[in-house]
């Protein structure tokens, strides 16, 4: 980690808002794409998995050279710069750390209840994210587009994301409130699939006008999210369990980060399956009403998260290690 606790909301929601900024700009690639359909005797598709795969390929050296997975590993920065960062990490906690986690810190990071609402409100956040990355298209031509166009009018939707994701990680590391804006994030998102869902069958302009509040629901809350997890890990050993001393151990799980990514394994299975082909003329009930439910499921458990973490605050809850630790909301 780079970075304390309290700065990365915005660290990794500009990340995660870099991959809603690519689903824009690959609306824009898949509709200039689809009129190469039949050039140099390849399909529209080829085209696009030759295009995306190139770019993809070129991205390699840049992460070689340019992402270091550590302060003291980074050749662009001078000794004093590392021993800056490094120092600011140490101070304020939630840097990686050589010590081996114990059994009963990596029990508690997988397994103990607050740990486990982390993990499912993940996962509950994740299936209205993948409906939108993979099915906004398919939910688009079920408005009355065609497929070509319909790559198109996905491109809105997703720079709205966008922009309200990086305020809202922001706004969450300033304000120390992580929590309450997951839930207004996850109500509003809510509220837009069940609108959505409810709507009558050729009411198209406006079902399409719901997606912008969608994704001003699934997207934004993504970064908080990841970040609350990192922030608030039993111990910050378990940041670096892989390095545990039991063999046992290191096959049980990886860090919490590694198990709340996983969540979102699960969601894209739960996602592939809620947008039913059968159901394109009467605008996807069951995928629209599933995401809302799961949007707001993700705004009450982190709701329960925030009033938790409060509690624990105020009786002073030591962490997994026994230290003294200020639990972030």
């Amino acid at each position: 980690m780079w970075y304390p606790v309290e700065e990365r909301s915005v660290r990794i929601a500009v990340v995660l808002a870099s991959a809603t900024a690519s689903g824009a700009f690959g609306g824009c690639i898949a509709y200039g794409v689809g009129h190469l359909n039949g050039n140099a005797g390849l399909e529209g598709f080829r085209w696009l998995f030759i295009i995306e795969g190139l770019i993809t390929v070129a991205s390699v050296a840049l992460v070689i050279f340019f992402l270091p997975d550590y302060p003291a590993r980074a050749k662009f920065l001078s000794e004093d710069d590392k021993a800056y960062v490094e120092g600011r990490i140490a101070v304020k906690g939630g840097g990686y750390t050589k010590e081996h986690a114990t059994k009963h810190e990596v029990w508690e990071t997988v397994c103990s209840p607050r740990m486990l609402l982390h993990y499912l409100a993940y996962l509950t956040d994740c299936v209205p994210l993948g409906s939108l990355t993979f099915f906004t298209p398919t939910i688009v031509t079920g408005l009355g587009f065609d497929s070509i166009k319909a790559q198109l009018m996905t491109v809105p939707p997703w720079v709205l994301g966008y922009f309200v994701s990086l305020f809202l990680g922001w706004s969450a590391d300033r304000h120390n409130a992580r929590g309450l804006h997951i839930f207004i994030s996850s109500m509003l998102g809510g509220i837009g699939w069940v609108v959505a869902g409810s709507l009558p069958e050729d009411a198209y302009a406006q079902r399409y006008g719901m997606l912008f509040l969608c994704a001003c629901g699934a997207f934004p809350s993504s970064g908080p999210l990841s970040a609350w997890v990192t922030c608030n890990v039993p111990a910050f050993t378990t940041m670096a369990i892989a390095t545990a001393s039991e063999e046992g151990v290191r096959r049980l799980a990886d860090d919490e980060v590694t198990v709340n990514n996983s969540m979102a394994g699960v969601s894209q299975i739960i996602a592939q399956w809620i947008w039913r082909p059968s159901e394109a003329e009467t605008g996807y009930p069951t995928g629209n009403y599933v995401c809302a439910a799961c949007s707001f499921a993700t705004g009450l458990i982190a709701l329960t998260l925030r009033w938790n973490y409060g509690r624990m605050n105020k009786v002073g809850t030591k962490d997994a290690r026994g230290k003294d630790r200020i639990w972030l909301l």
